[in-house]
């Protein structure tokens, strides 16, 4: 069984811990189709999660999920961190206190820990220490336009809240959406995608491939 590392926000770990948030899109391993994406289609996923594109002149590629297939266990790193003891520790040295009364905190759920002086870039959060595992039951790979009132729902958002939150780029993402849409689910994952992603070139509007990954609840 695969176990593969995945970057969540603090509010998405809060809507992963509540069990609003079930679905996750991404775009890691996509960069060949989504250098020009309305020049490739989808012509065949496997069960393992393989995705198998044509592009209009006749290339076809295939390319893994690297997030694995059904079955596999994604685990989330997020913004953490430890005691004052182990403030000047790097993540490695921590690892002696793992089994022992070592205590990791989340600034998602505890922003305010006196105990802790600094907090750590999820990026470093050790697998060990990471408290939130799912398990995947669907993968699939589809345009990111695609995604439904429902399947938005399902990534965590919430109607309405990126309008005040954020700072300026979710009131500006949400302002193109126009008023008939900022009530709905897909237009806060719209606005929410647009702040992760627009700076890297693949903004709403670009409709870049992705995939888009369905979980539940896993034991480590």
């Amino acid at each position: 069984m695969k176990q593969t590392p995945i970057i969540f926000s603090g509010e998405m770990v809060r809507a992963t811990l509540d069990d609003l948030k079930t679905q996750t899109r991404r775009l890691n391993g996509l960069k060949r189709v989504n250098t020009e994406p309305s020049r490739w289609e989808l012509v065949y996923l496997s069960d393992s999660g393989e995705a198998t594109f044509r592009h209009q002149l006749g290339a076809v590629v295939k390319i893994q999920c690297p997030y694995g297939q059904p079955g596999d266990q994604l685990w989330v790193r997020e913004t953490w961190g430890v005691g004052r003891w182990g403030d000047r520790k790097k993540p490695s040295e921590l690892l002696d206190y793992a089994s022992g009364s070592f205590k990791t905190f989340y600034r998602a759920s505890t922003p305010n820990v006196p105990y802790v002086n600094r907090w750590r870039p999820s990026i470093y959060l050790p697998k060990w220490a990471a408290r939130i595992w799912r398990e995947l039951t669907k993968v699939r790979v589809e345009r990111l336009q695609d995604i439904s009132e429902n399947d938005a729902k399902a990534e965590g958002v919430t109607p309405g809240k990126v309008l005040e939150s954020g700072g300026n780029p979710f009131k500006q993402n949400i302002a193109r959406l126009g008023p008939l849409k900022q009530g709905t689910y897909r237009g806060a994952f719209i606005a929410l995608w647009n702040e992760l992603n627009a700076k890297r070139g693949h903004g709403w509007d670009t409709n870049p491939w992705a995939w888009a990954l369905t979980f539940k609840r896993a034991e480590k």
